[in-house]
């Protein structure tokens, strides 16, 4: 599931498609479900921080993604 939520976080930094935010989205409130509130903190400020940083770069698995967010919900 992690896997899954990193793949869509990195399509939504690149894209800004709302799909990609919508199951970001619902992967935190699932584990918010099954009460793991120190991931879903550390997510949420994770998901702030980098829409925070548009127009910036950002260095996953030694490669440089521009994180250009195009629209949100």
């Amino acid at each position: 599931m992690h896997i899954q939520y990193l793949d869509n976080l990195l399509n939504y930094l690149e894209t800004g498609q709302s799909r990609h935010h919508e199951k970001i989205m619902y992967y935190i409130h699932v584990l918010e479900d099954i009460g793991d509130h120190t991931t879903v903190k550390e997510l949420n400020e994770e998901l702030l921080s980098l829409k925070h940083q548009k127009g910036k770069k950002i260095t996953l698995w030694n490669k440089i993604y521009p994180i250009s967010i195009l629209k949100e919900n």
